[in-house]
């Protein structure tokens, strides 16, 4: 889910024109929406990070190598 007003005029990126709100979990009859807030789902990435970190390399042919690193 995004922040957007009617009469807002897009920007230059997307980012700059929609602003994440989170992410919607249920659609209730009374046209509520049960989400998840976007501070928590960016602390459970950051957390994810952390616990289980990944390294990215880009290798000559353009293929990405990814690497799940032991903690």
């Amino acid at each position: 889910m995004y922040f957007f007003s009617k009469n807002q005029i897009l920007k230059a990126s997307l980012d700059d024109t929609f602003r994440f709100a989170g992410i919607g979990i249920e659609y209730k009859k009374d046209n509520s929406i049960i989400g998840v807030p976007r501070l928590k789902i960016i602390e459970l990435i950051e957390k994810f990070d952390s616990e289980n970190p990944m390294q990215f390399n880009l290798v000559q042919n353009g293929q990405i190598e990814v690497e799940a690193t032991e903690t």
